[in-house]
Formats: structure tokens, sequence, C-alpha cells
């Protein structure tokens, strides 16, 4: 069916990014909205010195030197608006379709 397709494709590309989060050099991370650390890879330890454990549930500007927290804030406020702007044009779309 459809959804066991779906469920399946969705294993996949969680087992993915689950090896290059793992076995990357540069710190991978995800954060809620509150810019809490959800997720870290493991590279943490090295770059960092933090353990996953300790990182998780970190805010950014825990973890972070403030030129890289600026640099961060930046990249996101940036990606935020370009999302933000796909949004408005599609439902533009969607009104003007009827």
């Amino acid at each position: 069916t459809q959804y066991r397709q779906t469920e399946e494709a969705l294993r996949e590309i969680s087992e993915r990014f689950r090896i290059l989060g793992e076995n990357i050099s540069e710190v991978v991370w995800t954060t809620d909205t509150s810019m809490r650390i959800t997720y870290v890879s493991p590279s943490v330890l090295q770059q960092r010195g933090y353990t996953v454990e300790e990182a998780i549930g970190q805010t950014l500007q825990e973890m972070m030197p403030w030129s890289s927290l600026e640099a961060v804030t930046r990249m996101f406020t940036e990606g935020l608006a370009r999302e933000i702007d796909r949004i408005v044009a599609a439902a533009r779309r969607e009104l003007a379709a009827g």
C-alpha cells in the first residue's frame, strides 16, 4: 500500500541521515523552537568537548562562541525569511487559482 511504501521510504531516509550524522567530522544538530538542541552528531565530543548526552537540551547560546552563534542566527533568519516567502507565494497561487 501507499502507506507502507511511504513508511519504508522514511525508514531508509532516516537510516541514511543516522549514518551520515554518526560519521561526519563536523557537528550537525537540530533544535526545537526554543533553540534547544534535540539532536547532535557524535562529533560534538571532538569538536566541542561535550558528549551527545551533555549537549542534548543545551541551547545554542550555551554551545557556541558568540561569533559562531551570530553567524548561525543570521543563517536561520535568512532561511526562515526564504521559507515564509515560499509559503506566501504558494498561498497567493492557490488563491489566484480559485
